[in-house]
């Protein structure tokens, strides 16, 4: 390898693992104060979301 080449595979990772955790956050995760449904399916259920 050469000197001073950087592994540009570390930052794709890291925005995939953030990607990851994002999308299971918005559209995933049960919330009790929505009834235990999630916030895509909440949106869903009041129409702002196609």
């Amino acid at each position: 390898m050469r000197k001073g080449r950087k592994n540009t595979a570390e930052p794709t990772q890291q925005t995939l693992k953030q990607y990851t955790y994002l999308t299971h956050y918005n559209e995933t995760r049960i919330k009790k104060s929505l009834d235990w449904i999630s916030p895509m399916q909440h949106r869903k259920h009041l129409g702002l979301s196609a």
